[in-house]
């Protein structure tokens, strides 16, 4: 995303803290790079964005579009819109186009009538869907144009994942999903109804759920179970261990949620059971067992509630 003028981040930012519509005829977008956090409860969804770099103390940026209730995940699209599960009573991904606001409504909402458990979604370089539904083992494929309300038959069913808790792409466009089981799984392109996964799985985890790669192509997985982040360096062929495990007693997670990068190489996590964003600091470079110990910023106006998915634009 390219870095635009400070008369034009002005603007994105009052339009953001003001809760416009994206609707209208001017919709300009932020101004650099934030962090998105998902409020993971029933009722009122909200979005809180932290600005980058972000900075101990930092309060985030607070929304509450319309349409959200306990999102579990989050994605941007190559487009910069963003995309959220609501995992309630009934299960939809939403798009969202910037700014996004109080009240902003959704473009696309994609109904999933069959999910039961939803954990992840993720974009695919040709720009499709992909959806992890931890109730029923199904990862879903939806092809675009997404628009209006659609209840759309997948592209593509794979089903051989017991529990899958995340969804990741390499830069070859293989495909990761983390099973809670304590493995990843890898698939390769071209993808197929019923495609069973490649080889050996990459294993040493426990309970994984979220997963996310670095810039040199280092696979990050945090464990629900354990608090652990666990490190499969590149390249992730299939049957390698874990090669670096960051305990929990680092990490300072207990119900892990979703993973995240910046450009930096910095890592961002969520806790399902407390309404914290947690940030590695240059992750990428300096993991190991022991480091890097998280920045914890709280996010008061989730109150009680805890983050489930986050996202970097």
């Amino acid at each position: 995303m390219k870095r635009l003028s400070l008369y034009a981040g002005i603007a994105a930012l009052a339009c953001v803290l003001s809760g416009c519509s994206a609707s209208g005829t001017t919709a300009p977008v932020l101004p650099s790079h934030f962090v998105y956090v998902s409020d993971f409860a029933a009722g009122t969804g909200h979005i809180a964005a932290f600005g980058l770099p972000v900075t101990a103390g930092e309060q985030p940026i607070v929304v509450a579009p319309t349409g959200l209730q306990a999102v579990i995940a989050l994605a941007f699209d190559s487009s910069g819109n963003l995309w959220a599960v609501n995992d309630f009573t009934t299960v939809a991904i939403q798009g969202y186009h910037l700014p996004i606001g109080n009240g902003s409504t959704p473009f696309a909402t994609i109904n999933i009538p069959s999910a039961k458990n939803p954990n992840a979604i993720a974009f695919d370089a040709a720009g499709n869907l992909w959806f992890a539904d931890g109730g029923t083992n199904d990862i879903f494929e939806f092809t675009p144009p997404f628009s209006g309300s659609i209840t759309p038959a997948p592209a593509v069913t794979i089903t051989s994942v017991t529990s899958p808790g995340g969804i990741a792409f390499d830069a070859a466009g293989n495909m990761y999903v983390s099973a809670l089981a304590g493995t990843v799984q890898i698939f390769n392109p071209p993808f197929s109804n019923g495609q069973l996964p490649t080889g050996s799985p990459l294993t040493g985890a426990s309970g994984p759920t979220g997963i996310a790669f670095d810039a040199a192509g280092n696979l990050y997985a945090e464990n629900y179970n354990t608090g652990d982040i666990d490190r499969w360096d590149a390249p992730t062929a299939g049957g390698k261990a874990v090669s670096t495990k960051l305990s929990g007693g680092n990490t300072l997670l207990t119900n892990s949620g979703t993973l995240a990068f910046d450009s930096a190489g910095n890592l961002y996590s969520t806790n399902i059971t407390s309404a914290q964003l947690y940030v590695f600091a240059n992750a990428a470079a300096t993991f190991s067992g022991n480091t890097p110990v998280p920045l914890l910023l709280m996010i008061s106006s989730f109150g009680t509630n805890g983050s489930g998915g986050v996202a970097v634009h």
